[in-house]
């Protein structure tokens, strides 16, 4: 299991994520149903995967595989990877076609320098998780912003 985290890991960083991490899930469940002394259905099922989540810049990327292998978690860190710099491409895109007109450019600078002070307090204190939180929720409030370009663009640099 601790190789297949790590090639997820490795798949991740080396398409430039700056930061990845993966978890490898295996559930059984079993379930039975008795009426009336007899049984009615027995059940028995096992799940197993690897999930990825790689940040690039500010912004997450999420993919999982049900896969097993080396080389399959290799492949999903760096889709993991792949989706969020699609999910940048698209916001900087936005940005780039806009005009510079638009409300919310104070709301925005000020969620640009809270997001920049939370995460600075997270790394120092060793709260990567919570820093990480931070950056994709500004991620989120960047994309949602009705702010100008320039603010958007300001916020993104």
């Amino acid at each position: 299991m601790l190789a297949i985290s790590q090639a997820a890991v490795e798949g991740a960083l080396a398409a430039g994520a700056s930061y990845a991490d993966a978890r490898v899930v295996f559930s059984r469940q079993q379930g039975l149903a008795c009426l009336n002394g007899n049984i009615e259905s027995l059940e028995y099922d096992e799940k197993a995967g690897v999930g990825v989540r790689a940040l690039i810049g500010s912004s997450w990327g999420f993919f999982a595989t049900p896969e097993l292998s080396e080389k399959a978690a290799r492949a999903a860190g760096a889709e993991a990877a792949a989706k969020h710099l699609a999910r940048v491409h698209r916001i900087s895109d936005e940005i780039a076609t806009g005009d510079d007109t638009g409300s919310g450019d104070e709301d925005l600078r000020r969620a640009m320098h809270k997001t920049t002070h939370d995460v600075t307090m997270g790394i120092e204190s060793f709260g990567f998780n919570a820093a990480i939180a931070k950056l994709y929720a500004f991620t989120n409030v960047l994309q949602k912003s009705k702010a100008s370009n320039a603010a958007r663009r300001e916020a993104i640099m």
